[in-house]
């Protein structure tokens, strides 16, 4: 009997959707879905609902509501993914998704859960179900129930002990990391939980340590002592997951400043380079002196890590502008642009070592020793000399200096093999601000490439003399747009009255 429905449903399938079709009113939806004696029509018209969002009828949800109770597990999922999506609030929809949370499809607990993320504040008995949930035997309830919880938490009063007793107890990781999930939303008023939260990093699974860790970072400033101690730990993942976490919270770990600038010592690699993320998160310049000795760490993304960190304090890290310099010619080219960067980042506080970028750009192009892809091909070299010479032309173009010593090394670049090393010198010509280089950028107006032809024409509009209007006006009939538009732009900006109106 069932396969013979089975057949039907499916005999009957063209005439469903053509049905649907003709029928598209909100009206007829809701009508579908609350009369119709075959499933998948209910379930059709359910999915109809969803999609009309906040122009379905007042009537729409009550008969979600009543179809989350259907015996089609089809419809339930569609009804429970309406509610979800249209997002109503009140009691009775509380206690319907709780009644949800049970359903024996884990489809509809998972949309059910998701859906308390809408509902904000609720009473306490709508809570209720949702914690007995927590009791059951079942535990994918279990995790329906905490998730649940979980999307209330910001809003609502939960019951932490109970969290804290599901992350220690909980037989089934899975629960116990939407445990740590559900503490880390209620933020700093759960620092009750540090303590249990720091050994589940310790020993637990690594998804259930990974989601203590950022449950440890939500709560914020209360877990940063704790966090800070962890950094000494006798295990290793401990002491690299403490500095993890101190990297989530950002600004909110800086009195861990003085143990991360300790782990900065550790003879783990992973733990020195999450120290050093973490100091980036921070961006303190009382960090620039332990950073600027990173550079010189035996592991690529150890010195990699302290430049972006570097690079994150920005002109307050002035004083490592000469280390920098040095890890400009890194035997990783990944390095070497971070550097850039920083020294980017620090504008003209770095002008100093301007003769040492001059250096990079006419030297050797760099090569990346190792680039990991996949486990199939893990040692790859790739020639990536280009990005070195772009991020410090880059850099320049900002940092700025004596025309007359870096005009013509950015000329020069401009002769560069690759178009967007050429093109980067022209922006970097043009923020010099040097008259001289008109004839020069005038000239990179017939790049082959369209795009250096287009940096070429934003620099002259910066450079604002006769010479460089003359020479756009000769790029007028270019034969790429995007080149014709931005020479008009510049025109527009030099001379508004010699403009041709697009």
């Amino acid at each position: 009997m069932k396969r013979f429905g089975a057949i039907l449903a499916l005999l009957l399938l063209p005439v469903l959707l053509a049905e649907a079709e003709e029928s598209s009113g909100s009206g007829d939806l809701v009508h579908r879905l609350s009369n119709h004696p075959l499933a998948l029509a209910r379930k059709e018209a359910a999915e109809g609902i969803a999609r009309l969002g906040s122009a379905a009828p007042p009537d729409a949800v009550p008969a979600l509501l009543e179809a989350a109770r259907d015996d089609d597990v089809g419809v339930r999922r569609a009804a429970v993914r309406g509610l979800r999506l249209l997002q109503p609030k009140g009691d009775q929809v509380a206690q319907v998704l709780a009644a949800a949370l049970s359903d024996p499809d884990w489809i509809v607990r998972e949309e059910a859960a998701h859906a308390f993320a809408f509902l904000g504040e609720v009473s306490g008995e709508t809570i209720e179900p949702i914690v007995a949930g927590l009791e059951s035997e079942d535990w994918q309830v279990r995790h329906s129930a905490v998730m649940a919880l979980a999307e209330l938490a910001p809003q609502n009063e939960i019951d932490l002990q109970r969290l804290i007793t599901l992350l220690q107890e909980d037989t089934h990781w899975e629960v116990s990391a939407a445990a740590a999930f559900a503490i880390g939303r209620i933020g700093p008023k759960a620092a009750e939980a540090v303590p249990s939260l720091v050994e589940t990093a310790q020993f637990h699974e690594p998804e259930v340590a990974e989601a203590a860790v950022e449950a440890l970072a939500q709560i914020g400033a209360p877990a940063v002592p704790a966090l800070s101690e962890a950094l000494q730990d006798s295990f290793p993942h401990m002491r690299w997951n403490a500095a993890r976490a101190l990297a989530l919270m950002g600004g909110d770990a800086a009195p861990a400043v003085d143990g991360l600038a300790g782990a900065m010592e550790d003879k783990e690699e992973r733990v020195r380079w999450e120290a050093a993320w973490a100091l980036r998160a921070i961006g303190s310049a009382e960090t620039v002196p332990v950073l600027s000795k990173a550079l010189e760490d035996s592991a690529w993304r150890v010195r990699w890590a302290a430049a972006r960190a570097l690079a994150n304090i920005g002109a307050d890290a002035h004083e490592a502008a000469p280390v920098l310099a040095t890890a400009l010619k890194d035997e990783d080219s990944r390095v070497c642009e971070a550097a850039a960067f920083a020294l980017e980042g620090m504008g003209p506080a770095a002008r100093d070592v301007v003769p040492a970028m001059l250096d990079v750009l006419g030297g050797t192009p760099g090569r990346c020793r190792v680039v990991d892809i996949g486990p199939s091909v893990t040692n790859v070299l790739m020639e990536t000399g280009w990005t070195v010479r772009w991020a410090v032309l880059r850099a320049l173009g900002v940092i700025g200096g004596d025309p007359q010593r870096v005009g013509p090394a950015l000329a020069t670049a401009l002769k560069d093999e690759n178009w967007q090393v050429r093109g980067m010198a022209a922006l970097s010509l043009g923020r010099l601000r040097d008259a001289a280089a008109v004839p020069t950028l005038a000239a990179a107006l017939s790049d082959d490439t369209a795009e250096v032809r287009k940096a070429a024409a934003v620099a002259l509009g910066l450079l604002g003399t006769p010479g460089a209007l003359e020479a756009l006006q000769s790029a007028r009939s270019d034969t790429d747009e995007g080149v014709r538009q931005q020479v008009e732009a510049s025109i527009a900006k030099l001379a508004p009255g010699e403009a041709v109106p697009r």
